[in-house]
């Protein structure tokens, strides 16, 4: 029903709620959350519940034995407390806008949740995710596909304690400090702006550089999204794309202890490595090629755009791209800003067969 009731809003052109918010986990595992603001005030989870001042703006939520605290007194609210304040709320080094919520993660530690408009959320994550200076229609291209993949993340948790996470894993979320006054320009000119594909908003994945060419959905993601098919990239115009790395055997240890040998046994159609086989003297073992970036890390394998060699005991990768390759290509979209692109045009580029519709 939410799935037919948000799309009727997009058939019919009638405004969404123009205050649309996200919850964001900024904090998930501590033991303790230490919060400030100017004039900060808090209040417990419960219906009816008053906000009231916290001493020198200033509040720390913690576990005792199990119990939650909220500056040495118990909380009464079994949700938790929530916090706001007239500026920014100051939560592990991170300054945000909006409204902060602390509670029990379900795993006997505490998270924190910032509760924040959506457009306010976008202009810090276009400064976390895009470079404040590149071209202005390349930041309103990040703006909507940002946008986009907030919206579908948060109809994916309906219901959940939040939506979106505050790292690479989700989007890089840099809280106001990462906010530019490029960057809350592309939010504007974009307000309210999504990508659907037959009227449900499509999962608009972006990465830093393809190398050339972009991946499709089904060898990137495991999914078939027809949306996310391999595209030309004008990426490959800057030289940094590519990229060389020298790892040892200990950095493969967790596939297999003392390898000696690597080898791709198979690649998608983008040149990318599918399959990668290890080999060492105990034996072999072949792992997928997203299982060994996982594992060897991300910042390690920049991407499976490689070829691989053997040399003085090391394994000398030369590779080209920079994360998984689906979706927009954000060196990409700045190479086709300069060129003249606008971002509707960059989006249809990346996102094939996707409508560029106002939602709000």
């Amino acid at each position: 029903m939410r799935f037919f009731l948000f799309f009727l809003v997009l058939l019919l052109g009638l405004p969404a709620r123009a205050a649309e918010t996200v919850r964001i986990a900024i904090v998930d595992g501590a033991t303790q959350i230490t919060l400030a603001g100017k004039d900060l005030e808090v209040r417990h989870l419960e219906v009816g519940e008053r906000y009231a001042p916290a001493p020198g703006g200033r509040s720390v939520v913690y576990l005792a034995k199990g119990e939650m605290m909220l500056d040495g007194a118990p909380v009464r609210a079994v949700d938790g407390v929530k916090y706001r304040s007239q500026g920014f709320v100051r939560v592990a080094d991170k300054p945000v806008r909006g409204e902060i919520e602390v509670r029990p993660n379900g795993k006997g530690k505490l998270i924190a949740i910032n509760v924040i408009p959506l457009e306010d959320y976008l202009a810090a994550v276009l400064g976390s995710e895009m470079p404040a200076s590149f071209p202005p229609q390349a930041l309103r291209a990040q703006a909507v596909a940002a946008r986009t993949y907030a919206v579908h993340k948060k109809i994916g948790a309906w219901g959940k304690p939040y939506h979106l996470g505050a790292t690479v894993l989700h989007q890089v979320y840099g809280g106001a400090r990462a906010e530019d006054p490029r960057t809350l320009e592309a939010v504007k000119a974009t307000e309210g702006e999504v990508l659907v594909w037959k009227m449900e908003p499509v999962e608009a994945y972006f990465h830093s550089s393809c190398g050339g060419r972009t991946e499709d959905g089904v060898h990137a993601l495991g999914r078939k999204l027809p949306y996310l098919t391999p595209v030309d990239c004008p990426c490959s115009d800057y030289s940094h794309t590519r990229w060389t790395a020298r790892l040892e055997a200990d950095d493969f240890k967790r596939l297999l202890a003392g390898v000696r040998d690597i080898e791709v046994q198979r690649r998608t159609p983008t040149r990318r490595a599918d399959r990668v086989q290890l080999e060492s003297k105990k034996g072999r073992r072949v792992v997928t090629g997203v299982e060994l970036r996982q594992v060897v890390g991300y910042s390690k394998l920049k991407s499976l755009w490689f070829e691989v060699e053997r040399k003085g005991g090391r394994f000398v990768f030369e590779g080209r791209g920079h994360g998984h390759g689906a979706g927009m290509c954000q060196w990409g979209a700045r190479r086709l800003a300069e060129k003249g692109w606008d971002y509707r045009r960059i989006l249809a580029h990346y996102y094939l067969g996707s409508e560029l519709r106002k939602m709000y």
